[in-house]
């Protein structure tokens, strides 16, 4: 360990003598290029880069094709390879069933392009960039979709307003939203991972390791409550018959005869404003207003499973309520991924 007493050669210039030990054994000579690193800690670590090989991550996997071939062409993308190269031991080339599932991978992950394709092997090429996509407009991107996805089941439950067409098909199309949710959370997961492994890359983005971690929790539970959205459509298709009126827009607010359609057009306004209000809090406003907008979140849960008993026939309306809630929880979490001096997605 050395100690060095920093000086001050001019009005923003520091000089700091380095060990001579250090430099004969580093090869460093006059005019060479220093590497000067700052971690998350604040301190500074020096290297002289072209005193050793440095290790390159390897960017291509090769995948023998298997049962996990799916399972295996996902973790290749996850771990950040640029080129994934597929192979068949196969004389007659790959099965229908192989061809679906990598046909299926070049949809489903974003920047994920075919670039060669034979009878025995097929290559992938990634070429999504930092600087098309970097994980602050993707994250946009994701919240962005969710927040349509509950503008669109608050919608179709709202009785004053217009429907758009055919309520099956309108919601099918909400669930279709969702495919965009999973294929940009893979691409940020991707993302992040390579900041992790970078720190130059990290430097560039202006991210540190707390607010990477971060977001990746972010956007998993974005990624959750796109799923939820997605079940409280299903759950309206198998439960259609307990919400007819809602969904031909017959129905009359403030019915004191059946307060259950009452309170799922409440709770997927409530819902769809808090979503708003949380991302907004969470780019914008910082750690003072996220306390109180999460007191501002309905807690009354109980007091809606209540009237179920007084209304048994549409007992099964409640796991709708119970997926509503559910996606309170998880802006409440997010919330919580405040810091205290700012918010987390401050450009």
């Amino acid at each position: 360990m050395y100690y060095r007493k920093l000086q001050r050669v001019g009005k923003k210039t520091f000089s700091l003598n380095l060990p001579r030990s250090w430099v004969i054994n580093a090869g460093v000579q006059k005019g060479a290029n220093l590497e000067i690193r700052e971690l998350d800690s604040g301190d500074l670590i020096i290297s002289f880069p072209e005193s050793k090989d440095i290790e390159k991550k390897p960017t291509i996997m090769e995948i023998i094709t298997s049962d996990t071939l799916s399972r295996d062409i996902t973790r290749a993308y996850l771990l950040g390879y640029e080129k994934i190269v597929i192979k068949t031991d196969n004389a007659t080339g790959f099965s229908t069933n192989e061809m679906k599932q990598i046909e299926l991978a070049s949809r489903k992950y974003p920047g994920a392009e075919i670039m060669h394709e034979g009878k025995n092997e097929i290559t992938f090429e990634i070429i999504a960039s930092f600087e098309k996509m970097g994980p602050y407009k993707l994250i946009h991107y994701i919240f962005n979709t969710t927040q349509q996805m509950l503008n669109d089941i608050a919608n179709i439950l709202n009785p004053k307003h217009t429907r758009n067409g055919p309520v099956i098909e309108e919601l099918r199309r909400i669930q279709g939203l969702d495919l965009k949710v999973n294929r940009t959370y893979l691409l940020v997961v991707r993302q992040l991972r390579a900041l992790i492994q970078d720190p130059s890359l990290r430097n560039q983005q202006d991210l540190n390791s707390l607010r990477i971690m971060d977001y990746r929790l972010f956007v998993h539970l974005l990624e959750h409550i796109g799923d939820n959205c997605v079940l409280i459509c299903e759950h309206l298709i198998e439960f259609q018959n307990l919400v007819a009126e809602l969904l031909d827009k017959s129905y009359a607010m403030n019915n004191e005869n059946d307060s259950i359609l009452d309170y799922l057009v409440t709770v997927s306004q409530q819902v769809r404003d808090a979503h708003k209000k949380t991302f907004d809090v969470f780019v914008k406003t910082g750690y003072k207003q996220a306390p109180k907008l999460i007191q501002e979140f309905p807690r009354d849960l109980q007091k809606y499973i209540q009237e179920f008993k007084v209304h048994p026939h549409k007992a099964p309306l409640s796991i709708i309520l119970y997926r509503f809630y559910d996606i309170l929880d998880m802006l409440v979490d997010i919330l919580d991924l405040i810091q205290p001096e700012e918010g987390l997605l401050e450009n």
